[in-house]
């Protein structure tokens, strides 16, 4: 419409195929560590207790496709399709997964087998896609390799031109990393920053920047560890303790976590992905106070005012401005607490005022970031109790303050 492609189709119906995939991954849902016994990788061998964390799913509308001369699967948000060695066809998975019967799916699905990752993606992914579209946004179709490499990592590519322009790869050696929910989450969480962003292809040349990659890290891994943290488990802050297991054993001071108490600039170091838990865990933070759903409505309508080059301490600026617009001065309140004490914000806290009124019964001022008096007095007919203890702990008097006998003041 009006040279707008606004929706892809396929004439062949989709299904909804029974599945099971791992909800988070098995060490968390678990509570064990890795090398536990029956809880390694061993070149893909699955083991019964990596079966026992198994979980039946459904993954939604799934249907076969042909993207750039590559046969594979796709769902709502992404194409499952051959973009780097080791070169898996999976055109080549029809006949023994068919979209005809579900059933063979779920009977054969574990991690042992090269499908398994296929039904990871598609059915995270399909969760991170619905998740996005709650919050009141939409982003484009997405191509995805689950055996996207030979080496260790998972890489988001995005450009601004090419036939892969847009595309998602996850390593194979060691722990597949499509076998862990925070990684598939983590590089979606790329793509939709892209999306999101008003001039992606632009912002996405600075990727080499350390301040931006420090931002872009810091997003997807609060993007991914939100989710993780909806699914019980052992430590929820943890990140891709299964995905990255055998390159945390060698590189123990890289592990990432969404709870650290870093701060700018104190904490800011060479490693963007390192530097990104400072933004993560103030995210997290957030999340504790005033939920899920608000602080990720927030981080999502603040990309559009992230210009080009951001920074740890502008991105700061730009959620607590998009606090400001879209909740209360309750929420705004948490989000600048947290955000000040990891160094990502100079806001003001919102003040409660209280001038020229005399208290006559016993009240807590609690529910508010920080309170300001300014001549006042404490009625003493009958006793008075007025309790000060605002979240930001922060109470100013700026003119008197009269405590008549018999009632109490108590600030804390």
């Amino acid at each position: 419409m009006n040279g707008i492609i606004y929706r892809k189709g396929s004439s062949v119906l989709a299904a909804d195929i029974q599945a099971k995939v791992f909800a988070a991954n098995p060490l968390y849902t678990a509570e064990v560590s890795y090398g536990t016994t029956g809880y390694t990788d061993n070149y893909d061998a699955t083991t019964a207790q990596l079966n026992a964390e198994l979980a039946g799913v459904t993954l939604d509308d799934v249907h076969f496709c042909t993207v750039h001369s590559q046969n594979g699967y796709s769902n709502d948000y992404c194409n499952i399709i051959d973009v780097d060695a080791p070169n898996t066809n999976y055109g080549n998975f029809y006949q023994s997964y068919p979209l005809s019967n579900s059933d063979t799916w779920y009977a054969n699905m574990d991690r042992g087998d090269d499908m398994f990752e296929v039904a990871m993606v598609l059915y995270h992914i399909d969760k991170a896609g619905d998740w996005v579209v709650s919050l009141g946004y939409t982003v484009d179709e997405v191509d995805i390799d689950p055996h996207g490499s030979y080496l260790n990592g998972a890489w988001t590519d995005l450009k601004s031109s090419g036939a892969y322009a847009d595309q998602i790869r996850f390593g194979v050696g060691g722990v597949d990393l499509a076998e862990d929910q925070v990684v598939i989450w983590h590089e979606y969480g790329h793509h939709v920053n892209y999306s999101l962003h008003p001039t992606h292809s632009y912002f996405f040349q600075h990727v080499s920047d350390l301040s931006v990659s420090s931002v872009m890290e810091g997003f997807s891994d609060y993007f991914a560890g939100s989710y993780k943290k909806t699914i019980n488990g052992s430590d929820p802050y943890a990140l891709a303790e299964w995905g990255l297991a055998i390159y945390y054993i060698s590189n123990p001071t890289k592990r990432r976590r969404t709870d650290t108490n870093n701060t700018y600039p104190d904490d800011y170091g060479s490693d963007g992905h390192l530097n990104g838990q400072i933004f993560s865990s103030a995210l997290m933070d957030v999340e504790n106070e005033i939920g899920r759903f608000k602080t990720n409505k927030i981080l999502l309508s603040s990309i559009a005012q992230w210009g080009n080059t951001p920074t740890l301490p502008s991105v700061g600026e730009n959620f607590i401005s998009a606090a400001d617009n879209l909740y209360d001065d309750d929420d705004l309140c948490d989000c600048i607490i947290n955000f000040k004490a990891h160094g990502l914000t100079q806001s003001s806290y919102p003040q409660y005022y209280v001038e020229d009124e005399t208290i006559q019964s016993s009240i807590t001022y609690d529910d508010v970031c920080a309170v300001t008096f300014e001549d006042v007095t404490i009625d003493n007919s009958p006793n008075i109790n007025v309790v000060v203890d605002p979240k930001s702990g922060e109470t100013t008097i700026v003119k008197l303050f009269e405590v008549k006998l018999g009632s109490t003041l108590e600030i804390k």
